[in-house]
């Protein structure tokens, strides 16, 4: 039987919990499943086909000796092969096997005979002599491995190959894939280390794939691969040629045991830590656990956006200083979100903590759904928490304040790193561990698995994330005794455990899970209830692009005001009195059916002037206006316009241009 996990910890001796098989657990969430219907629908088909239109597959036909006309020279091509052939892998366990497992095996025919007879694997070198867009390499040298480890994405598309392939072994029981990801990862073995050649990756990925690979074949040499291209980092053998990006860019700047801060590049960075949860959950380095520790908090306290963003800097796709989390021209990768949510669910799987799966739940409902539409067919690579509404950059992704189908012609890592983990979400809405089953997300679905000794079913029912009321239902095969592990949310005020319409014996605290122990029999249930208040969040006052501005939260979802809600005013008058009555609804028809958060508003109109003084009075008259609010992941899905994620105070804005009642008295 296939065991399609996303991280198999069963064997980690420093992991608290282990992931449940995707094909154990069906989602029937309204929200969720609809997103991965699309996703199997249109995006995964989609992207094929523009793989196919780029190059990205004729690559590695020509690399076998076949001749196309279309080639892509794009350095990290072959890693979006291989993340769509993951997406398609994790897409079986929940859809019937058709095209897209017909697809797949071909792709596959074509990898394998497109590696060279040492296991080395890159189309952009063996198809274009790999130094078309390496700033360090002349076009008149020759071709070469493993030259330019900063900008060649040689070890990185090779990191997205073996988890592919793992992703296949593990749904389908074949073994040619995996055989041609421990060839590569043969290769790179035998290549790099401590008396071979040194250096490491410009671009981490790799550590967290030869770890599975590791747990997946149990060979150790992969292991100590890992461990070797994380300790080498920082040194003078890393090979990393900072050039045009600084040391920080790379993670580069210090060894790993002393980077105790988040820097540079921010998926590059975020996939690193992932790399060294894995490498911690297999060794238990306290000196390494002490890093991620300090850099979680790092980010958790002084460097995310209030929708889970990761990355705030354009310049260098990069972590800024502590607060500097900017608005309009705020970067938050839609992969960085990705990254961090990968990050989240190891630190997860070591502590059992429910901090790391509350930030994988405000990630996953604002920053990371943000990244693609409605139809699954345009995608965002950067998720600003501000648009002005009058870039209209059809040519473009970056900075658009449209979703676009033009990242497939240059770099094109989000779209398919969205459909991977749109795919594998069944993966991560449960958990086990010993005697104990895990509810880490609230998801209408069901999950049906081995819980110690005996097999449980638990049906969810819920209309999470509109709703807070959650019904699980327990039948174990037979009367049994375990833990029942259900995560309060942070956000969740006065929350509610009952179980059989009796208030269970335990105090649920948010933030943490909630241990119900008894002998479980079949029908019994377990109602839990998170009050949605509308919560007007404010930013720690370093923020300075959020001074006298609020955020809308109600339950796990950031909302956002869009110029589409106000056709008659510029958005940009729009404010909210601190006071303001606000109400969430449902509505059906817009959006594809997602609550809205409603009140009375205010227009302060703005002066024409740049700059005026304070104490002038005679400002344009304020006006009410109704106030509409949708979920920040739904922008940018109707006509284009302007959006705020952080919305003014009308009271700060009347004393800014002098309007107020208090200013107008001084006056006189």
């Amino acid at each position: 039987m296939s065991k399609p996990k996303i991280t198999d910890h069963s064997k980690s001796p420093y992991a608290e919990l282990d992931s449940i098989p995707m094909n154990r657990v069906e989602i029937r969430d309204s929200l969720l499943r609809r997103k991965m219907e699309v996703n199997h629908s249109n995006s995964i088909p989609d992207q094929l086909s523009k793989c196919k239109d780029t190059g990205r597959i004729a690559n590695f036909k020509i690399a076998r000796g076949l001749e196309e006309e279309e080639i892509s020279n794009h350095l990290a091509a072959d890693s979006d092969i291989y993340k769509l052939l993951e997406a398609i892998s994790y897409d079986l366990s929940t859809f019937d096997e058709g095209k897209l497992r017909d697809k797949m095996d071909e792709v596959i025919d074509l990898i394998e005979k497109a590696q060279e007879e040492d296991g080395y694997l890159n189309t952009s070198y063996t198809v274009g002599g790999g130094y078309l867009h390496q700033p360090y390499v002349s076009a008149n040298d020759e071709y070469d491995k493993w030259k330019d480890l900063s900008f060649g994405h040689e070890l990185y598309c090779g990191g997205h190959l073996i988890q592919s392939a793992i992703a296949h072994h593990r749904r389908t029981g074949e073994e040619k894939f995996l055989k041609i990801a421990k060839k590569w990862a043969d290769h790179v073995s035998k290549t790099f280390g401590p008396n071979q050649k040194n250096g490491t990756g410009g671009h981490p990925e790799v550590e967290m794939s030869l770890v599975e690979l590791y747990r997946e074949t149990s060979e150790k040499k992969y292991l100590d691969l890992a461990e070797y291209l994380v300790n080498v980092r920082g040194t003078e053998k890393s090979g990393l040629n900072s050039g045009i990006q600084s040391s920080e860019y790379f993670q580069d700047h210090k060894p790993i045991y002393d980077q105790k801060e988040l820097k540079g590049h921010a998926v590059r960075q975020l996939y690193l830590l992932s790399g060294l949860t894995d490498i911690y959950s297999e060794t238990g380095d306290e000196d390494l656990w002490e890093t991620l520790l300090s850099q979680w908090k790092d980010l958790k306290s002084r460097k995310m956006a209030v929708t889970g963003g990761c990355g705030s800097r354009y310049n260098g796709e990069a972590f800024g200083e502590p607060h500097e989390l900017t608005n309009r021209t705020g970067y938050y990768e839609t992969c960085a979100a990705i990254a961090s949510f990968m990050w989240n669910w190891r630190m997860l799987q070591v502590t059992g903590e429910a901090k790391y799966a509350d930030l994988m739940e405000r990630t996953l409902y604002n920053g990371l759904l943000s990244g693609v539409s409605q139809d699954g067919r345009k995608y965002f690579y950067t998720n600003p928490l501000e648009h002005d509404g009058g870039r209209d950059l059809a040519s473009q992704y970056r900075g658009s304040n449209r979703r676009t189908t033009k990242h497939f012609d240059g770099t094109a890592c989000c779209p398919p790193n969205v459909a991977r983990l749109l795919a594998s979400i069944p993966g991560y809405i449960y958990g086990v561990s010993d005697n104990s089953l895990y509810v880490h997300h609230y998801v209408a679905s069901s999950v049906d698995y081995k819980v110690g000794e005996k097999r449980v079913k638990v049906t969810q029912e819920s209309r999470y994330p509109w709703e807070g009321k959650v019904k699980l239902k327990v039948d174990p095969e037979t009367k049994s005794e375990f833990r029942l592990m259900v995560r309060i949310p942070s956000w969740a005020e006065d929350p509610k455990v009952k179980v059989n319409g009796e208030n269970a014996e335990i105090e649920p605290t948010p933030n943490e899970y909630s241990e119900i122990r008894r002998k479980w029999s079949f029908g019994d249930e377990v109602d839990l209830e998170f009050p949605m208040r509308i919560k007007k969040i404010v930013a720690n006052p370093r923020v300075s692009d959020n001074t006298g501005c609020i955020a809308l939260m109600r339950g796990p979802v950031v909302y956002c005001i869009e110029g589409a809600d106000y056709p008659k005013i510029d958005l940009y008058t729009v404010t909210l009195p601190k006071d303001a009555d606000l109400k969430a609804e449902f509505d059906q028809n817009l959006l594809r059916g997602v609550v809205v958060i409603k009140g009375e508003g205010m227009s302060v109109p703005y002066r024409k002037n740049l700059y005026n003084d304070l104490r002038d009075s005679s400002p344009s008259k304020p006006e009410r206006v109704d106030f509409t609010a949708i979920p920040y992941f739904a922008w940018a899905n109707r006509d284009p316009g302007a959006m705020r994620v952080w919305i003014p105070l009308a009271e700060i804005m009347l004393n800014k241009i002098g309007g107020s009642e208090e200013m107008n008295k001084k006056k006189t």
